[in-house]
């Protein structure tokens, strides 16, 4: 995970809205690259899983996911947490809120 988004997701911690978007921005690039990888790789990472007698072995869309939890989900979750909370609470107070992103963070 580049340190910059990591950076940009900090500077937004004050504001509850724009740190969703910046989360969902993330996630969404996220799953972009996974998709692209798997794409790529998607065969070779088959064959080698099917010829490795280690269970150990883990696909490479379960890394990327494991590794966007340790350096990313992990890391922020309190955080996320409060924006959506702070986010859910302007919404009953009927202010408007972006409900796709904060859909999407919480799924």
């Amino acid at each position: 995970m580049d340190e910059r988004v990591l950076a940009e997701m900090r500077q937004s911690y004050n504001n509850s809205a724009e740190y969703i978007v910046i989360y969902d921005k993330c996630w969404n690039n996220f799953t972009r690259f996974v998709f692209v990888i798997k794409s790529l790789f998607g065969y070779i990472d088959q064959y080698f899983l099917s010829q490795a007698r280690d269970a150990q072995v883990k696909t490479l869309v379960n890394v990327a996911l494991s590794e966007f939890k340790t350096y990313v989900f992990e890391k922020e979750i309190a955080h996320l947490q409060s924006a959506i909370n702070s986010e859910i609470k302007k919404d009953r107070k009927d202010e408007v809120v972006n409900m796709p992103a904060i859909k999407t963070v919480i799924q």
